[in-house]
């Protein structure tokens, strides 16, 4: 989800690599590296309500709207800050969870799934049987 976030900012070729001699030619490093977007470190970063940042969280948090107003230039400064906090919510904060091993059914964080999306299209008032629309 982290790359898919930087490729509505930036241009980008990804390199998957652990090896330091090719790290050190890159411009962003996440998810490795003891970087600002590295959450495999003692010093983990936490969300106010306790969530800890993963790579994806980490790269929403400095990039992410940025992506909105790639994709919604229109958008006002305050329509922008009402969709990042919602993408947060109800699916990077998710994310982040599941990545640093939390049980996201066993706490209150909304997790996205197919099944959700999927459900998030569905019109209201329309009958459902065994949680599928007909």
């Amino acid at each position: 989800m982290a790359t898919a976030i930087l490729k509505q900012v930036f241009e980008i070729e990804l390199t998957r690599t652990r090896d330091p001699e090719i790290l050190e030619k890159q411009d962003l490093i996440y998810d490795i590296g003891n970087g600002e977007f590295d959450h495999h470190q003692l010093e983990k970063e936490y969300r106010d309500n306790g969530t800890p940042y993963a790579a994806c969280g980490l790269i929403w948090r400095k990039f992410g709207k940025q992506a909105i107003l790639s994709k919604h230039p229109e958008v006002s400064e305050n329509e922008v800050e009402i969709i990042f906090r919602y993408v947060d919510t109800v699916l990077v904060e998710g994310i982040d969870a599941a990545d640093n091993g939390i049980r996201t059914t066993e706490n209150i964080i909304p997790t996205m799934c197919i099944s959700s999306i999927i459900g998030g299209y569905n019109l209201h008032g329309i009958p459902r049987v065994s949680g599928c629309s007909i």
